[in-house]
């Protein structure tokens, strides 16, 4: 089966390919380690969204997220571009959206569906230039919490931190919530 979710296709049945959201390129994918049919496409304006396969349009779209600590004069370019894009290997309502200039979004859905719960510019925090750059995201599946660490890849670097408690540790019924998360967006 062939899928495309950036190009001006329509969905056919016997190709299973999915149409672009206005026209805007998909940077990265990502399939939910939960369901398998559920995967998040980070794109080249900055937004993200979370598809279904056996749905044509996203199931729910983020725009680009301005992180609060950049300064005002800060101006949307390539460098806002989604890089990379992780589902959390521990949870199902947590994933990471990192753009191309370093800054890192954690969205939590149990916590706030609309908005990441946790932002930081880690360019300032590791002290590195991107440049040309596309930094690139890994989240360990640790089964301790010393052992659940966050891992950026720029250039010839590798910048590692711990994953919070809260980020990290699942949380009971969390994968009904997020079945249940699923239905209700597949019938809206």
């Amino acid at each position: 089966m062939r899928l495309s979710i950036s190009g001006e296709s329509k969905r056919t049945v016997d190709e299973g390919v999915l149409p672009s959201q206005a026209g805007q390129r998909t940077t990265c994918l990502h399939f939910s380690p939960f369901v398998s049919k559920v995967f998040l496409a980070g794109q080249l304006d900055g937004g993200c969204r979370l598809h279904h396969l056996d749905r044509p349009t996203p199931l729910y779209s983020w725009p680009i997220i301005v992180n609060k600590a950049r300064s005002a004069s800060w101006a949307i370019t390539d460098m806002t571009m989604v890089s990379d894009i992780k589902w959390s290997p521990q949870r199902p309502n947590v994933f990471f959206v990192l753009y191309a200039n370093g800054d890192l979004h954690t969205f939590d859905l149990d916590r706030d569906v609309t908005a990441p719960v946790q932002s930081l510019v880690l360019a300032q925090e590791f002290e590195f230039g991107l440049g040309d750059w596309h930094p690139k995201l890994a989240i360990s599946s640790g089964r301790t919490l010393a052992t659940k660490v966050l891992a950026v890849s720029v250039g010839n670097s590798v910048f590692t931190r711990p994953l919070s408690e809260s980020i990290a540790r699942a949380q009971d019924g969390e994968l009904a919530a997020f079945h249940s998360r699923l239905k209700h967006w597949r019938v809206m």
